[in-house]
């Protein structure tokens, strides 16, 4: 994998991203740095419960300076992207069957950005629209049918398409946002998606 030349991000973006993370998201997000034995200096991020896009945009900032990028990124159905004007035919046709309703998530949207400043089209904000490159981590992204979010991991899955760095979408048919948290209403899913983290993490 090829490293390309990383710009230099500018203090107020670390202050503005600093400022989201702790006085918004953190309340709300865990975020766990999983080591992978064979490379313990380099790990891999993930992040789960809320918030899964966070992932994206850490990395993103870690991109631009000089700390080291973990080896791969794991997501799950991230809201990769925070506007909801422009939504794909099918991800329109899931209202009746997410869990949430597109108000809810234009809500957190709201208070996710509230006073940065930034535009909801900047990769600081919505990780689909991150300037990626060949120095990107391998990523997996997991996302169901029935979420209204999906045109994020999609768009995601068409951006890293074309670069060097490898990349897997998993979608489950028919399963709404939230999927993850409900082990006992959709346990192949969540038993499958546990196989595909051991996996990628292990590298086998």
């Amino acid at each position: 994998m090829s490293s390309l030349p990383r710009a230099t991000v500018s203090p107020q973006s670390w202050r503005i991203h600093s400022l989201l993370l702790s006085k918004i998201l953190q309340p709300h997000m865990t975020i766990s740095l999983v080591r992978d034995t064979r490379r313990p200096t380099s790990p891999f991020l993930e992040t789960v419960l809320h918030n899964r896009f966070a992932a994206l945009v850490l990395t993103y900032l870690i991109s631009q300076s000089d700390r080291t990028l973990p080896n791969g990124i794991i997501t799950i159905a991230p809201a990769a992207i925070q506007v909801y004007t422009n939504l794909s035919e099918h991800a329109r046709a899931q209202a009746n069957v997410d869990i949430f309703p597109l108000s809810l998530y234009q809500f957190a949207s709201t208070m996710y950005m509230r006073d940065s400043g930034l535009s909801p089209e900047d990769g600081l904000i919505s990780g689909a629209y991150i300037p990626f490159t060949n120095s990107w981590p391998k990523t997996l992204i997991m996302v169901g049918t029935g979420d209204q979010l999906i045109d994020a991991s999609r768009e995601l899955e068409k951006n890293l398409k074309g670069l060097e760095t490898p990349m897997e979408l998993v979608e489950y048919d028919g399963v709404p946002h939230g999927w993850w948290v409900f082990p006992r209403i959709f346990p192949e899913e969540n038993q499958d998606a546990a196989r595909r983290i051991a996996r990628f993490i292990l590298g086998s």
